[in-house]
């Protein structure tokens, strides 16, 4: 009589295992085709867009701009204040 517990709880701990094992290997797979799917992947980027970046507003002056304006900026400057002494 013990014989056959022992015989009927191996064959159950034999199938939790074989669908442990088969849920282990298909979950990743399946997920992996679910989530490689074009409009999947973009339906998804577009539900999480939680980062809303501003408009630009122009394009920022470069370094030789800068200092032109710099300069332009020391001229006027001095034309005031040799305009005012």
């Amino acid at each position: 009589m013990l014989g056959n517990s022992v015989t009927v709880l191996t064959r159950v701990r034999a199938l939790l295992e074989t669908w442990k094992f088969s849920v282990y290997v298909a979950v990743p797979i399946a997920s992996m085709v679910y989530l490689t799917r074009e409009n999947t992947r973009n339906n998804i980027v577009q539900q999480q867009s939680y980062v809303v970046y501003p408009p630009e507003i122009g394009r920022a002056p470069t370094g030789d701009e800068m200092l032109q304006m710099l300069e332009d900026e020391r001229e006027k400057r001095q034309a005031l204040a040799s305009g005012s002494t």
